[in-house]
């Protein structure tokens, strides 16, 4: 069997936590001046070179004593003690050695985002997550999936197709398949690139693409990189040129022998010819617009996709000076007004418009005049994630929706293939559970709860939640799980308490909102311990944004106290007769972890340690604990907190999102990357010596993680769901 190849039969089938990379590097000193920034212009790269991302770190400790009184629900601390430093631990996040005495497998992958889309006669192929998948038309009410790969080296971007080849970039990889017999397609080769590629292009023999770098320390903004390629042979490309651009390109296009790109930010444009290989020549300076999102070309004319479901045609034939011919706006939608042109698709007549609300909500794909004189198409090919073949439109759009567009003027939903938005996870034995809000949907105003079967991923329950708050923005935010009950936040409207000790008979157990009187409850992170449940509020920062609530009788919930933490909480954790809270600065750099004594719901406060990085979680060890940063892991003395000591600390190259506490490993995914993510497990077996035990790559980085007895479970709405086997 090839490498990426399987035949497969299909199953049935959070917000975001805002990423804080705020520290990569923090300077305290006397008289340092400001650095001036300039923005690069395309410089040409050489083959061998990699610029390097290098993220360097600085954190720091410090300690607050203890309060000398109890917190109350109508009081606020009045004491303000003075901070003690601790020293600090600074280093360079350096790549870690790794001692390997952890080792994963990966064991399966479902669902991901949809980014691009080709179809050749009746089969379409789109890139889901780390996946091709496959779906047969011939029917066009049903898209039936008949085939997927196997987990490939990541996301999939861009899927272009030209007669019998499919051309596919994955990650930091291309991949060529020779899809003569469409649906069992068949791995030519596979060429490794230096970052993330967002788009290909083909053009006769030469195959371009654009890469993008994440944001690094020098960089906030990340840079990209157009990539020249051989394609003669499809099954052995062969490097010929790259030039460095100053951003990642958002807007590509192709015509003549000149792509074009650029940045929404950006009011400067770039035209590169192709007409010398295998060089590439100094790129173009054009004169250009801010807020344009996707570029389209034919011919001599430019078209340029706006921020208010407009299109723009300009002449190009001379790029460095653009004469505007025309703009036009699309009727605004009925529900979501104007939107942003993510991509469009040119026709002789028309243009059909793929876009979404400025707030992200899904929009209906629109159809404008096209009044350009100029329009060919020779031999110019680029991915996109809308395809026109002839009366039917094909949207990759958090899976596939296929459109009738016989009448341009009124297109018609025909069929959908869809599949899960994965958010947060967790696991309970053998079955997987994560949670799917309703997120750019502003219209349904629900959330879902999927249990899923190990290790193949087939879903065997699902609970359709129901808004209670009818004014609210009701979304699933964050799942944890305790013996055989998940908790689940909801953004405006409160708790949800499920049984899910039957997986494929999922129940609501208890809810905690408006119509027993937390309409109130805007609910982030959650801890239970003793029929108390311990809920962070979401987006509240500063105020009173822990809640005690009394959840002995579910039927008569009873909010108990409320408490005043400085800063957003991350993570509520809790040890025996001791609550940790884990949170970020709102109005700073930094974050603390907050310590309280419980004694039945009457919290005491014991202490709090202060961070330079925002602070994600704690992981309470013997007479210490491990505080997880977005920089590291750092370990702290806390038997005596008026004199709190580091005893170690590990920095994570490109910063931590999630993470999870198994036995005497910490597990965390990483939160930035160029094309991937990784996968690390922390030995913590010695408190006072760190060290990385395993390590390996995933298809993305941001991912949210749950740690069984022999799994680890991965996913983001990017990546899907990822499942590892743990080996020791």
């Amino acid at each position: 069997m090839n490498k990426y190849l399987e035949t497969y039969t299909f199953p049935s089938a959070m917000w975001f936590r805002v990423l804080l990379f705020l520290s990569t590097t923090i300077l305290i000193c006397a008289g340092c001046q400001a650095n001036t920034s300039v923005t690069p212009t395309p410089t040409k790269l050489a083959k061998t070179d990699v610029p390097s991302i290098v993220k360097a770190v600085t954190t720091r400790v410090t300690v607050t004593p203890f309060l000398s009184q109890p917190i109350t629900p109508s009081l606020e601390p009045t004491v303000t003690p003075p901070i003690i430093f601790l020293p600090s631990i600074s280093s360079t996040a350096t790549p870690l050695p790794v001692t390997n005495e952890v080792a994963f497998e990966v064991v399966n992958q479902q669902w991901g985002t949809t980014n691009s889309v080709g179809v050749v006669k009746t089969t379409v192929y789109l890139g889901a997550g780390a996946r091709l998948l496959a779906l047969d038309f011939t029917d066009p009410t049903r898209l039936v999936p008949v085939w997927q790969s196997d987990v490939l080296p990541g996301i999939v971007n861009a899927v272009l197709v030209k007669d019998n080849i499919l051309y596919l970039g994955a990650g930091t990889s291309v991949l060529t398949f020779d899809i003569s017999t469409p649906r069992t397609p068949k791995l030519l080769a596979e060429f490794s690139l230096s970052g993330s590629i967002d788009h290909l292009i083909l053009d006769g023999n030469l195959l371009v693409a654009t890469i993008r770098f994440s944001p690094s320390g020098t960089n906030e903004n990340g840079f990209g990189m157009l990539t020249m390629i051989d394609a003669l042979h499809p099954n052995n490309l062969q490097l010929l040129d790259s030039l460095v651009l100053p951003w990642p390109a958002h807007g590509v296009a192709l015509a003549n022998g000149t792509v074009y790109v650029s940045h929404p930010t950006d009011d400067t444009f770039y035209a590169i010819s192709l007409r010398e290989p295998p060089n590439l020549p100094p790129a173009i300076p054009m004169p250009g617009v801010p807020l344009i999102y996707s570029l389209q070309a034919a011919g001599s004319t430019l078209y340029l996709g706006g921020s208010l479901s407009n299109i723009m045609a300009w002449n190009v034939n001379d790029p460095s000076k653009p004469v505007p011919l025309w703009e036009k706006q699309a009727k605004p939608n009925s529900k979501s007004g104007l939107g942003v042109v993510q991509g469009f698709e040119l026709s002789k007549e028309k243009i059909f418009i793929a876009s979404a609300g400025l707030h992200g909500q899904k929009m209906e794909p629109v159809v404008l005049e096209n009044s350009a004189l100029d329009i060919a198409f020779p031999d110019e090919y680029l991915s996109s994630k809308l395809v026109v073949q002839g009366d039917y439109l094909f949207l990759a759009d958090d899976g596939l929706v296929l459109y009738d567009v016989a009448d341009p003027a009124e297109p018609v939903l025909i069929s959908r293939y869809t599949q899960p938005i994965v958010w947060d996870v967790g696991l309970v034995g053998e079955t997987g559970l994560f949670i799917e809000g309703n997120g750019d949907q502003l219209d349904k105003q629900t959330g879902h709860l999927y249990a899923v079967a190990l290790p193949n991923l087939v879903s065997v329950g699902k609970y359709s939640d129901e808004q209670r708050c009818q004014a609210c923005f009701a979304s699933f935010l964050k799942l944890f799980v305790k013996d055989d009950r998940a908790y689940v936040t909801v953004v405006e409207d409160g708790l949800r308490i499920f049984d899910v000790h039957t997986p494929d008979n999922l129940q609501l157990f208890g809810s905690l909102d408006a119509s027993n009187g937390f309409a109130n409850l805007r609910a982030g992170d959650v801890a239970v311990a003793d029929g108390f449940a311990f809920v962070a509020m979401s987006g509240e920062c500063n105020g009173r944004n822990l809640t005690i609530v009394d959840i002995h009788d579910l039927n008569r919930p009873r909010q108990v106290n409320t408490l005043s933490i400085d800063g957003c909480i991350e993570q509520i954790a809790i040890d025996k007769n001791m609550i940790y809270v884990a949170a970020h600065y709102a109005d700073r750099l930094g974050g603390a972890v907050y310590l309280f004594s419980n004694q039945a719901s009457e919290l005491q406060p014991k202490g709090i340690i202060s961070f330079l990085d925002p602070v994600l979680g704690v992981q309470v060890l013997e007479n210490s604990i491990a505080a997880v940063t977005t920089a590291g892991i750092q370990i702290i003395t806390t038997v005596d907190l008026d004199n709190p000591t580091v005893v170690a600390n590990l920095l994570i190259p490109n910063g931590i999102t999630d993470f999870a506490v198994m036995d005497q490993l910490i597990f965390l995914t990483t939160a930035v990357g160029n094309g991937s993510g990784q996968l690390y497990a922390v030995s913590i077996s010695k408190p006072e010596a760190l060290y990385a035990a395993g390590l390996t790559q995933l298809p993305d980085a941001g991912g949210y993680l749950a740690v069984g007895d022999d799994y680890v479970l991965v996913g983001n709405p990017i990546m899907g769901l990822i499942l590892l086997h743990l080996k020791y």
